[in-house]
């Protein structure tokens, strides 16, 4: 073939392909039939053409052909990284075709075992570039060991490549323009959705529900800040929410926290388990993928988003900008959300004192007023039972209560007296004259629920509940020690020694059993003071006859 009819062949082909380019809308088809040309064109076994993606920088397969249909195409059609192959990378920046044989001892070692483990010999790449910036990879493979190309055939594959790559860059600046629509639109819904609602508690869970439209995960979770400690308030797709959710830590505890905090900016892990900063929340150890979001307003940081993946190298640089933006409008919805509550919680405070005061003026009589209060503590403080304790001398005397029909013990609260210095709760209280709180007089919950309450470094102590919640405890308790620096002690009484012979004196007459009481039913309030001073003998009997 000489000069002049190559060139006409080459003008056909290229006006065949530019034709083909602008007939079809559907562009992996295109890369396609393009992909079929070039193998042809090259005498080759199979082609495949990909995208080159940044953040990190990988090639993404997005046509492949093999003219034998061999299973082996599917190999073609897998995304890889740069970074392990050098090779590729250099033939992208360089902007030079290059021939590879899988038995040259000079090639590079990714490039020929490649080659070797998809049973081809040779290997041709060609960049795809738009301007002086690579936007793909042709990759042209045979089974022939000793295969070379000519230089006519390299120069009309090379020209084809050219409108190859037009082809790329218009189908890729047309999905970002399609990507960049969605996500706004996706955006715009997911504002909207959050501005839906003023409860903080609804904000809190909506924001999870609305940042998977955004950006995929396998679970995530909400972090708020008080003061230097995060606060774990709303978890999504958690396989143990009761261990994560309210989970509180000192921030400068944790690496990764501490980074999205102080320098305000994402942290993406390709592989949390391979990241000594990385900590499972409330045993989430199948996290691999990990991206750490600031929520931001007014340029300060009030807590953080986290998003898992189950997949290493799930998020990238694109994925981080995506949630950001997600993340400051709801830092926004969480502070408008904030400001309400505390308004509410104001005004409800500020009618309940109102109430009060206007009890206190309108009457002298200690029981309404008494009632009043009890009234308006409800409204600020919900109970299910509570009571008004007078000092009178060295006692205090139940002048007011709610609640205790609920414990059928309701008739008899009334004039209940407890001795100050023998009750520790209310020594306490008359010492300091600060509220005490104790979280719960039994057992009777996950210890997680307990670990919630505890500030760092804090401790619960029980000594009874039910035998399932004190197994836990016993079992959970170094996990809650070494994860959240919180820790549960059991106080246990020592087995019984000597049954047998105490059997034996209890038969024979020598021993016999000491109880106190029994007491009446009307004998409760007696009987309560009695236990209360710790003088009593005994298990304290009440007789229900």
């Amino acid at each position: 073939m000489n000069l002049a009819q190559e060139n006409e062949g080459l003008e056909s082909e290229l006006v065949e392909t530019a034709h083909m380019i602008l007939s079809t809308l559907d562009v992996e088809q295109l890369l396609y039939q393009i992909a079929v040309r070039l193998a042809k064109i090259a005498g080759m076994d199979s082609c495949a053409i990909s995208s080159v993606l940044p953040d990190p920088a990988r090639v993404h397969a997005m046509a492949h052909y093999s003219h034998s249909g061999s299973p082996r195409q599917d190999h073609l059609a897998t995304d890889y990284f740069l970074e392990a192959y050098p090779a590729t990378a250099r033939v992208l920046e360089s902007g030079e075709p290059t021939l590879v044989h899988a038995k040259d001892p000079h090639a590079d070692p990714a490039e020929a075992n490649l080659l070797r483990e998809l049973n081809y010999q040779t290997l041709l790449m060609l960049p795809l570039k738009a301007g002086d910036r690579p936007v793909g990879l042709v990759e042209v493979y045979t089974e022939k060991p000793d295969f070379e190309i000519s230089a006519t055939k390299l120069r009309r594959l090379s020209s084809l490549a050219e409108f190859t790559a037009l082809a790329l860059n218009n189908a890729h600046l047309y999905a970002n323009e399609q990507r960049a629509r969605l996500t706004a639109e996706t955006l715009q819904r997911a504002t909207a959705a959050l501005s839906s609602t003023l409860d903080l508690n609804q904000v809190l869970d909506l924001i999870l529900e609305q940042l998977k439209q955004v950006v995929h995960f396998d679970s995530a979770s909400l972090m708020l800040l008080d003061k230097d400690h995060l606060r774990v308030l709303a978890v999504q797709n958690h396989p143990h929410p009761e261990a994560a959710l309210g989970v509180k830590f000192h921030f400068h505890e944790d690496e990764l926290a501490r980074k999205v905090i102080e320098g305000k900016e994402s942290v993406i892990l390709n592989d949390a388990q391979q990241d000594g900063r990385f900590r499972s929340l409330g045993g989430a150890d199948y996290v691999r993928g990990w991206l750490g979001v600031p929520m931001t307003v007014r340029d300060k940081v009030i807590g953080l988003l986290t998003l898992d993946s189950r997949q290493p190298g799930a998020y990238h640089e694109a994925d981080a900008r995506l949630a950001l933006a997600f993340a400051n409008q709801a830092a926004l919805a969480v502070a408008n959300a904030r400001i309400y509550q505390s308004e509410r919680e104001q005004r409800t405070l500020s009618q309940a004192l109102r109430e009060i005061s206007l009890a206190l003026s309108k009457s002298l009589d200690t029981t309404a007023i008494l009632e009043t209060l009890l009234d308006q503590i409800k409204r600020v403080v919900p109970y299910d039972s509570a009571n008004v304790m007078l000092v009178k001398g060295e006692n205090v005397i139940i002048a007011a209560h709610r609640g205790y029909d609920l414990f059928a013990v309701d008739q008899h609260m009334d004039g209940f007296s407890l001795v100050i210095r023998e009750t520790p709760h209310l020594a306490h209280m008359a010492n300091t004259r600060r509220p005490h709180f104790v979280s719960d007089v039994k057992t009777n919950r996950s210890p997680f629920a307990y670990a919630r309450a505890l500030n760092p470094d804090g401790t619960y102590v029980t000594v009874g509940g039910s035998t399932p919640r004190l197994l836990q405890a016993l079992v959970l308790r170094p996990l809650l020690s070494r994860l959240y620096h919180k820790h549960m002690r059991i106080v246990t009484l020592k087995p019984n020694k000597d049954l047998a012979y105490m059997n034996e004196l209890f038969e024979a007459g020598k021993m016999a059993p000491v109880i106190e009481g029994p007491y009446k039913l009307a004998e409760v309030p007696q009987a309560f003071r009695l236990f209360g001073t710790g003088n009593h003998k005994g298990k304290i009997i009440v007789s229900m006859a």
